[in-house]
């Protein structure tokens, strides 16, 4: 059996568990522990090539959970994200996916966040947002290096070609990528992190993230020095 045929089978494995731990979990009205499963189910159904079941799911899903949703909301967007990619609906796949991954950043999850964040970048390619594929698919890959996950990190090194195959890498703004530049350019307007969250509609943690990594990319200790830097960038001819 090839590798392909043996993850092929993992995944429908996979799902056939997520089946029966919502069927265990129905039996006895169970809906919170159920939550876990939501996101799991969907991605077995894509890597298994099964939209019709992964749609099944995910409708499956909602019907259970979405009257639960403080609890399930952000684990629903991501699978619907997921489902509407399958399916092409391109738009819809994009905006679940940023709502799934500014829940998962609220509420802390950097694993299920950065696995949103390589499934957004995918949409951002297939909508033909390179340069946007490129931020989001760096932003997983740190946190994917950080912790310490092949699986993640693969999966954003596939995107990161796949999108620079397609982006210019002569922006002036580099090494910074696109949104850190927005947050360089927010610094140098003299906000703080909150303010920069408020202005950009990100979680607070994202935004101090951008600004950590945006000092490590410049070699910068001050975000005086990150104004400054910004500044004569903005002077670039390129800009203009």
């Amino acid at each position: 059996m090839g590798q392909g045929s043996r993850r092929c089978s993992v995944d429908v494995a996979a799902l056939a568990l997520c089946h029966d731990g919502f069927v265990r979990a129905a039996a006895v009205g169970e809906r919170v522990l159920l939550t876990p499963f939501v996101v799991t189910g969907a991605r077995a159904a894509h890597v298994a090539g099964r939209p019709t079941e992964a749609a099944a799911w995910l409708a499956d899903c909602e019907g259970r959970l979405d009257r639960i949703p403080a609890v399930a909301g952000v684990a629903l967007d991501h699978a619907r994200g997921i489902v509407a990619l399958m399916e092409g609906a391109t738009g819809i796949a994009r905006a679940a996916l940023e709502s799934a991954v500014d829940g998962w950043d609220r509420r802390a999850r950097a694993w299920e966040a950065t696995w949103a964040r390589l499934d957004l970048a995918h949409a951002l390619i297939r909508t033909n947002r390179f340069a946007d594929s490129l931020d989001v698919a760096n932003a997983a890959q740190v946190t994917a290096d950080r912790l310490g996950s092949p699986a993640m990190s693969d999966r954003a090194e596939i995107l990161l070609r796949m999108a620079r195959g397609h982006a210019t890498d002569d922006d002036p703004w580099r090494p910074l990528t696109s949104r850190e530049f927005q947050v360089a350019r927010l610094i140098g307007q003299g906000l703080t992190n909150a303010e920069i969250a408020d202005s950009l509609r990100i979680a607070r943690k994202t935004a101090s993230s951008h600004v950590e990594h945006i000092l490590t990319k410049l070699g910068a200790s001050r975000r005086a020095e990150i104004a400054t830097w910004t500044s004569n960038v903005e002077r670039s001819p390129v800009l203009r």
